[in-house]
């Protein structure tokens, strides 16, 4: 689904990771990060280094099979992401903690093609950071995720 939103706000962290648990994948399941610092693709934002990050699998999927992206979240207060086209993204809404680690579905359709754009912001609404990861690469078959 292109130019599909999640708009994520504040819960606690522990109903987010119980959450996680009750999920399940069509294809082989990729291990959750150990906690909110141990995603694959940590990257810092602003003067203060705040740490945030994406985690995901580059293992290849078979079309319409849910896979799940992560993201460790340290400091941001939303994150709105923006699924590529015949890609969807879920669920439409989350609530993140202080700290959390949140998780998303992913579905990709034959034809899907580039990347998820993440855009985390503050209390106010200001934009706090800016990502767009991770692209999404199409086989004959199959198709996996890349960084770049």
């Amino acid at each position: 689904m292109s130019g599909l939103r999640v708009r994520i706000g504040c819960i606690g962290a522990v109903t987010a990771l119980v959450a996680m648990s009750a999920c399940t994948s069509g294809s082989a399941t990729h291990a959750p990060p150990r906690g909110v610092t141990g995603c694959n693709h940590m990257f810092s934002i602003g003067d203060a280094g705040t740490g945030l990050g994406l985690d995901w699998d580059s293992d290849s999927h078979a079309y319409g099979d849910q896979v799940f992206v992560y993201v460790c979240d340290g400091a941001a207060e939303a994150v709105t992401v923006d699924a590529p086209p015949r890609a969807s993204i879920s669920p439409p809404s989350a609530r993140v903690g202080t700290a959390a680690l949140l998780q998303f579905r992913v579905l990709v359709e034959r034809g899907a093609h580039g990347a998820f754009h993440f855009r985390f912001t503050d209390g106010s609404g200001g934009a706090f950071g800016d990502v767009r990861l991770p692209r999404i690469v199409a086989e004959k078959q199959s198709w996996h995720f890349a960084e770049a």
